[in-house]
């Protein structure tokens, strides 16, 4: 599968005259909510950016939006 990936990408950036390959670098996205495991999340996430040298972004999300969006999807509106 890797092969024949590599192969229609060399031939995606051939056709399009695309100057590659680019760099590409590991990525976390850790998502945490206020409450008390969230620096734990954070500390065992950094700990694997570290071990794998990657970028790290940290999405702070607030219960009240999640929520909202809940009461939302169960019934196509928000009720306040």
């Amino acid at each position: 599968m890797a092969v024949y990936t590599d192969q229609m990408m060399i031939g995606y950036t051939r056709s399009r005259a695309i100057q590659g390959p680019w760099p590409a670098v590991g990525r976390f996205l850790v998502c945490v909510r206020p409450g008390p495991t969230a620096e734990a999340m954070v500390r065992a996430a950094y700990r694997l950016v570290t071990r794998f040298d990657a970028d790290f972004i940290v999405l702070s999300v607030d219960s009240v939006i999640i929520e909202l969006y809940l009461l939302w999807n169960a019934s196509g509106s928000i009720k306040l």
